[in-house]
Parts: structure tokens; sequence; C-alpha cells
């Protein structure tokens, strides 16, 4: 017996998206109590970055020699991309833009959590 619909060709489903749980975890501020209070630039662009799969292109980052920048301080090469295009084009396109960054990443970003 040919069931129902059987001689449809069943096309391929896309792989599974990072569950937005999972890369909260990786947020300073978004979805931790009173973050958004602290830092709502860092929360809302944390909060985009979760919508998004945490998935945004190196390529700016990288281009400014950021690859290893505080590699092993648990924030994600992405997260901190994300960070620091909105940074950039925030803060304008000066040659020193990357330590001006890093400078804002250490006070703001990273300093903040817990005051």
């Amino acid at each position: 017996m040919i069931e129902e619909n059987e001689h449809i060709e069943k096309k391929p489903q896309p792989a599974p998206q990072p569950q937005p749980e999972g890369l909260q975890r990786y947020c300073r501020y978004f979805g931790v109590p009173g973050g958004s209070e602290r830092n709502t630039a860092a929360s809302f662009y944390e909060e985009r970055w979760v919508n998004e799969g945490g998935i945004f292109p190196l390529d700016e980052y990288e281009k400014y020699g950021l690859q290893d920048f505080e590699a092993d301080d648990g924030v994600p090469i992405t997260l901190k991309a994300m960070l620091f295009n909105r940074y950039h084009l925030s803060n304008g396109f000066y040659p020193e833009i990357a330590e001006m960054f890093k400078e804002w990443y250490a006070r703001f970003y990273i300093g903040e959590k817990g005051e």
C-alpha cells in the first residue's frame, strides 16, 4: 500500500542553529539581572549576537590585528568582533581604533561586571 505523500521528495532539513540559551551563558549583560541597566549598549549587542546564533564575520576584527586579543577571557571571538564593529562605527575611523577598542573593552565591557 502506498501512503499518501510518499511520492513527494523530502527536502534535507537545515542543521539546527545553536540555542540562544547556550550562547547567553557568554553574555555579561544580556539576560543577567540588572545587566541591561549597567550597560545598555553591550546588552543590546549581546542580545543581537545571541539572536543571530553567535555568528558575526571576523574580517574587520582580523584586519585590525585583534584575532588574539584577550583570547582566553571566555568571550567568544565572534562576540568581540561584533562589539568592535559597533565601537568602530560609533567612534570613527581613526588609525588607533584597535587600541581605543582594547581600552574600552577592558574598562567598560569586562571591567563593569559586578560593579
